[in-house]
């Protein structure tokens, strides 16, 4: 890869004196500066105290936030950090001031933990799912993402970059580019594209985008990041602003019913009567048998490992 040392990068991974390591779509092994970092911190605080050592963390979380800007082509101030991927998700899906009749628009290949939340959605806020059929080579069908973007009630687009299972790679930037022409938000779940893949917010057009640090950035456990495009806000209604820039994991950004956006005005609120959040799994659309996950492992409740009529009470 351009300008990496591979050499150094190799001497700085302890786990490469004894094997072969290919696991990284799970959790890299951490390199000696990482390891070397938290040891570190956790002598501070056993020594200084938990808050102290944080306060005197300060400057080098400012220092990640410019660098995974850098990394994705945006400006520090975007970027909260998170503990996790589907922290960063959640953070994000959670700040819109959902109403009953919104609609979603998602694709066959979404990472269960998402999916779960749209379930959620459904059921406390009257949230409406709608799957964008795959393409001939399992990619999200374009032209089916343009006949649903028809519908004024769409309110989010929401897409796995690279899914966990597979080798797919959805075309993000031509459904940024999709989303901007429609003027629908784009969350862009890159968990496992961001340090595999080349990946710039600009040119993909997404407003939200969600990562973890320990895949393909070989960062720790327990670390991750939400970018947040300044413009969502009048896509969402909602003033949705990064506030855990620049101070420990955890703190989330809080979306307000400040104003309707114009494609969603018309409707009232009202939240769906609740119910157990795993009974209507085998009601979702990807559920069908006769959908098959990208892989060709089966329905989508046999990637869960239900079957596609099970009930789960």
């Amino acid at each position: 890869m351009n300008g990496i040392d591979v050499a150094r990068v190799r001497a700085d991974t302890p786990s490469l004196a004894d094997r072969v390591f290919l696991n990284h779509a799970g959790s890299s092994p951490n390199p000696t500066p990482v390891l070397d970092a938290v040891i570190g911190h956790l002598r501070d605080e056993a020594r200084l105290g938990g808050y102290e050592a944080a306060r005197n963390r300060a400057d080098d979380l400012a220092d990640v936030r410019r660098s995974i800007a850098t990394l994705i082509g945006a400006g520090p101030d975007t970027i909260a950090l998170a503990t996790s991927a589907t922290d960063a998700w959640e953070t994000a899906f959670w700040s819109i001031p959902w109403r009953r009749g919104d609609v979603v628009l998602t694709c066959r290949s979404e990472y269960v933990t998402n999916a779960v939340n749209l379930l959620v959605a459904r059921d406390r806020f009257g949230v409406r799912t709608s799957v964008v059929d795959d393409d001939e080579h399992g990619q999200i069908d374009l032209t089916d993402l343009e006949r649903h973007l028809e519908d004024p009630a769409v309110r989010l687009v929401t897409l796995c970059h690279v899914p966990t299972h597979g080798g797919l790679v959805n075309p993000a930037a031509e459904v940024g580019r999709r989303c901007r022409d429609a003027g629908v938000a784009f969350l862009l779940d890159a968990c496992q594209s961001v340090g595999q893949l080349p990946v710039d917010v600009e040119s993909l057009g997404c407003h939200l985008l969600t990562a973890t640090g320990r895949k393909y950035l070989r960062a720790p456990r327990g670390t991750g990041f939400l970018y947040v495009r300044p413009e969502v806000n009048d896509l969402i209604g909602a003033e949705l602003t990064p506030l855990g820039s620049g101070v420990p994991h955890g703190t989330r950004p809080t979306g307000t019913r400040s104003r309707p956006t114009h494609r969603d005005s018309s409707r009232s609120s009202g939240a769906a009567p609740p119910r157990w959040v795993w009974e209507p799994l085998s009601t979702m659309p990807w559920s069908s048998a006769s959908r098959r996950s990208p892989n060709g492992s089966g329905s989508w409740p046999g990637t869960f490992g239900l079957p596609s009529s099970a009930s789960t009470a």
